[in-house]
């Protein structure tokens, strides 16, 4: 379980003697008798919240930072999702999806996450099942489908985008949904932190004209013909270079 740590200088999230993130205290030009911090509640969210604090207002001397490991070094094309700050008329936040060959964005298209009313940006042990909110911050795998009702295998990495239609690149059906909102694509996204929401996936936002945004997935922008859904699995075409893993980052500190 992780703790806290308050000294003169910060305030320290700690896991076992090393910090993983910290808050700055800031002297009031008003009173040099106190000072201020931002309190980050995403610390306190979920089943490894901090359940004590060591106060140490005399130490000068900063716990050193906890080294992750860092996200996995790109052999292939990459999808990053990160916010745009804009918000849509909607209500929903603007998500970019990036196709990235390290660090040189190739291409991009336009998503939404989430319900309109409930855009809050978690980490994955905040982030709970009937939620409606956007897919938690971390490092998403693709390319691994819940297995077929009938047969009970999965398709080959290869088969990246699932089409209701069955036929690659046919855009012609929807998949059966009672709100139809899931469009004629879907490409399933796995977590690689361990979270309790499970059916996160890509696909167009395919109601967005009665009913915009998602309870999860990624929609992708629902504009004339399909077109920003197109771009989006042309980037799947070829097996050899289609991305295998999505980045989502939020800004919270944990890609």
């Amino acid at each position: 379980m992780a703790w806290l740590k308050l000294t003169s200088k910060a305030l320290y999230l700690m896991d076992s003697g090393e910090y993983l993130q910290k808050s700055d205290l800031t002297l009031k030009q008003a009173n040099p008798e106190q000072y201020t911090m931002e309190l980050p509640l995403e610390w306190f969210k979920g089943a490894s919240s901090p359940g004590k604090m060591i106060v140490s207002l005399k130490s000068l001397v900063e716990p050193s930072k906890k080294v992750l490991p860092p996200p996995p070094k790109p052999t292939r094309p990459q999808i990053r999702i990160t916010k745009t700050g804009m918000n849509q008329t909607n209500g929903l936040a603007d998500l970019e999806v990036a196709l990235m060959r390290g660090s040189t964005k190739v291409d991009f298209v336009s998503a939404v996450s989430g319900a309109s009313d409930r855009q809050a940006f978690r980490l994955p042990s905040a982030s709970k099942v009937g939620s409606k909110e956007p897919l938690p911050e971390g490092i998403w795998d693709l390319g691994m489908p819940e297995p077929d009702e009938m047969t009970k295998t999965r398709p080959s990495i290869s088969q990246l985008v699932e089409f209701a239609s069955g036929t690659p690149k046919d855009l012609s059906r929807d998949w059966p949904d009672d709100s139809d909102g899931l469009g004629p694509i879907w490409i399933q996204m796995t977590c690689r932190t361990s979270i309790e929401r499970s059916a996160i996936g890509f696909h167009v936002d395919n109601n967005s004209s009665f009913a915009p945004g998602t309870v999860g997935c990624v929609g992708i922008k629902n504009d004339s013909n399909l077109t920003s859904l197109k771009k989006f699995i042309s980037w799947f075409a070829k097996p050899t270079e289609a991305p295998h893993v999505a980045i989502v980052d939020w800004g919270l500190g944990s890609v």
